[in-house]
């Protein structure tokens, strides 16, 4: 998981366990268990996030919430593009319609106040595109 970070001496913290959630939590109500966490920080220079972006085995995932969920998957759509665009050196509308065959956009969440979209890129995409998003 990548964060941005926009202070000087910010500080980091994680919220609660869930046992079971649906994809696209729809109210407040996962399954909640006690539980311990062992994070690893470190602080990557030379790149820079607007919101988190999420790296697994299989994809890279651009993150981003907003008061609708149109506008955050909107969001989340235009900055991974960006990202392959300005790594690629593609054009927008090569990447934009690459992305509408080969992307996925998700919803995270719709019970807080600002609805959570992602938008997912396969990773084996990125590397017959000789891209690394960071």
């Amino acid at each position: 998981m990548y964060f941005p970070v926009f202070a000087e001496g910010a500080l980091f913290g994680l919220g609660d366990f869930h046992a079971a959630m649906g994809d696209g939590e729809v109210s407040v109500s996962g399954i909640e268990i006690p539980g311990k966490a062992t994070v690893t920080l470190e602080v990557i220079k030379d790149t820079t996030l607007r919101h988190p972006m999420l790296e697994n085995v299989d994809a890279f995932t651009q993150i981003a919430s907003a008061k609708t969920l149109d506008e955050a998957i909107r969001i989340a759509t235009e900055e991974m593009i960006i990202r392959i665009v300005d790594k690629s050196n593609r054009s927008i509308e090569d990447v934009t319609m690459l992305m509408s065959a080969c992307g996925q956009a998700e919803i995270c969440q719709i019970v807080d106040p600002l609805m959570t979209a992602r938008f997912v890129v396969p990773k084996w995409l990125l590397k017959q595109l000789n891209v690394e998003l960071l």
